[in-house]
């Protein structure tokens, strides 16, 4: 068995984020958070791929912020930019114990050789952008970008707390992804209230066909980090 990241090496390294809250313990730890249980095969082969092509999505969209009003061509693969999605939410909930279950169901489709996407998930991604605050005396607007990685639940309105329901969001820099993961029992039973979780949800669906145009950002940067509830739909 080998450590895995919760967040990638790469990202570490590219980024100047030092510190980390945990749910768990109630305060910030290092960001340098690691589960224990993964094999060297599976560490070292699928899932460093599915890492090595978010850190290229990373250098050519993710690193760049965006400002009000612009929109954004944001092209992907659909597949790996999924599973990976899973990969960073599925470790994250471990370490809390909160979603875990229905996540674990994927744990083969992560470390698939060939081009699978997962079923009953979901993704959707939308842009944040810069804060403009005004200090205590100051006489000028400071821009604040909305520079950070975060993981974890997503509540929305009437559906929070549902078990078997996965809303995460997955925050890094101007861009927030938002991971959307239903029991098939439960949509089943319940496919008519579908579209009102959606519509809670902020941010575009991923297309599988590997393109969504972003329109410009609603949410700036002190909204995203202070909590979902300031979080617009």
């Amino acid at each position: 068995m080998t450590r895995e990241h919760i967040w990638p090496d790469w990202l570490l390294s590219r980024t100047n984020y030092d510190r980390a809250f945990s749910a768990r313990a109630g305060k910030m730890v290092s960001k340098d958070q690691t589960i224990r249980d993964v094999c060297a095969p599976c560490n070292n082969g699928p899932l460093s791929d599915l890492d090595g092509y978010v850190r290229s999505l990373y250098d050519s969209h993710i690193q760049h912020w965006v400002v009000e009003g612009q929109a954004v061509d944001f092209a992907y693969n659909y597949s790996r930019l999924l599973r990976w999605l899973i990969k960073v939410a599925y470790n994250s909930a471990r370490t809390t114990g909160i979603h875990a279950g229905i996540l674990a169901k994927y744990r083969s489709t992560l470390i698939s050789r060939d081009p699978v996407s997962p079923i009953f998930a979901v993704a959707f991604v939308g842009t944040i952008m810069p804060a403009q605050v005004l200090d205590p005396g100051a006489s000028q607007f400071r821009r604040v970008n909305p520079a950070g990685a975060r993981c974890g639940p997503i509540l929305v309105p009437g559906y929070a707390g549902l078990r078997d329901v996965v809303t995460r969001g997955i925050l890094i820099n101007s861009y927030v992804f938002t991971l959307l993961v239903i029991d098939d029992a439960w949509l089943n039973a319940n496919a008519h209230s579908l579209s009102g979780l959606i519509d809670g949800i902020y941010g575009t669906p991923l297309h599988p066909d590997g393109f969504v145009r972003l329109p410009p950002p609603v949410m700036n940067a002190l909204q995203a980090f202070n909590g979902v509830q300031n979080w617009p739909a």
